[in-house]
């Protein structure tokens, strides 16, 4: 199916909950200290709290602000958030739509998040959204996963996900970039 956008190179994290800066700062340091390279720093991950704003860096440990309570994107679903998100990259933002995640009330409580795909939508069909829910920590090697095409998918991990009995993909699974947690 042909893009209308193409989508850009930092996943989006969707605030549809106001998030405190301090669980922002957590998110990133379980991410970055799950990568397997030591010493990379980039994550390719970028908070999104608001429309008016134009997104090209990744969001850093210490770096955070709280989200904001009057953020378009507070409670948002997925398919609201992927068009938001397409408004973005049609203002210059450089992220991604079509794979993103949502940070939500329930992340708040139990330190997971929504991990979203979409594909992109053509005039004439709309594209459904498929999620998972994932323990912070997996969050981004399961994106890199996804993007190079690995031998798992969104859709996968939601039915490895419903192994458990709070839906929540984690251990003692190997996640989707061949990791065990």
């Amino acid at each position: 199916m042909p893009r209308l956008l193409k989508p850009g190179r930092l996943w989006a994290i969707c605030c549809t909950v106001e998030v405190p800066a301090e669980v922002k700062d957590r998110f990133l340091q379980l991410n970055k200290d799950f990568i397997l390279e030591p010493g990379h720093e980039q994550q390719l991950l970028v908070f999104v709290d608001s429309t008016a704003e134009t997104y090209s860096t990744e969001s850093r440990v210490g770096e955070n602000t709280a989200s904001s309570s009057t953020s378009e994107f507070i409670g948002k679903g997925p398919d609201e958030c992927s068009l938001l998100l397409q408004q973005l990259v049609r203002a210059g933002s450089d992220i991604d739509y079509e794979d993103f995640v949502i940070f939500d009330a329930r992340s708040l409580q139990d330190d997971t998040v929504l991990v979203v795909g979409k594909e992109a939508l053509t005039e004439d069909e709309e594209a459904e959204c498929a999620s998972v829910r994932m323990i912070f920590e997996m969050v981004y090697c399961s994106l890199l996963a996804y993007l190079a095409g690995s031998d798992t998918s969104i859709e996968e991990d939601y039915e490895k996900s419903q192994m458990f009995a709070d839906g929540v993909l984690r251990s003692p699974y190997v996640c989707s970039c061949g990791v065990e947690h």
